[in-house]
């Protein structure tokens, strides 16, 4: 990732990002989508003011790049993440915590010894535990790919056919009055 030497992003980190990994990424997903060069993609900002610039903004617009902002505090309804696999994630490790916690104080307590002691949590003993649980963690979001699937749609990001033109709207809730912003449409011919 690109990021300053404290760790923080600003608009220089964010234009190398955009430059380096973003445009690859969407003229490599266009070319295998066989979309237009200029077909239009989606990209979602929170109010972080280095993304908020104007030459950040018309870097985007440039390469066909709609930006939609999300409002402040409401990441956890509109960013996709947040809205499906971070929970899950963060529920799947927390569960692998938990099991291997209580494991540990079932193991004290068959010992029969009195004296029980607190469960180890040193860096050394819990680090390689939580690489092993990212691992599990990977396959286990290949195995409900429905997970990943549905993070658009509880974010308000739906792809609807009309005839044979897919067209992804974004729908959000602003000021109690619903947006809809068409991303993009693309002709499928039937056989697809």
């Amino acid at each position: 990732m690109l990021f300053l030497h404290n760790h923080w992003s600003n608009e220089d980190t964010l234009r190398d990002y955009i430059n380096k990994l973003l445009l690859p990424y969407i003229k490599k997903r266009r070319t295998e989508l066989k979309f237009p060069s200029d077909q239009r993609a989606l990209v979602l900002f929170d109010k972080f003011k280095g993304q908020c610039t104007s030459s950040i903004l018309e870097l985007l617009e440039e390469n066909n790049i709609c930006v939609v902002m999300v409002p402040a505090n409401c990441t956890d309804r509109l960013q996709p993440l947040n809205v499906s696999v971070n929970k899950a994630a963060k529920n799947f490790l927390r569960g692998q915590f938990q099991d291997w916690y209580a494991t540990q104080i079932c193991d004290q307590l068959k010992a029969k010894d009195d004296d029980h002691k607190f469960v180890d949590l040193k860096l050394s003993i819990v680090k390689p535990l939580g690489a092993k649980w990212m691992v599990s963690m990977y396959d286990y979001f290949l195995s409900k790919p429905e997970i990943i699937r549905n993070v658009f749609k509880g974010a308000g990001i739906i792809i609807k056919q009309f005839h044979n033109v897919h067209t992804v709207l974004y729908i959000m809730l602003v000021n109690n009055n619903v947006k809809v912003l068409e991303i993009m449409s693309s002709f499928h011919s039937s056989s697809n």
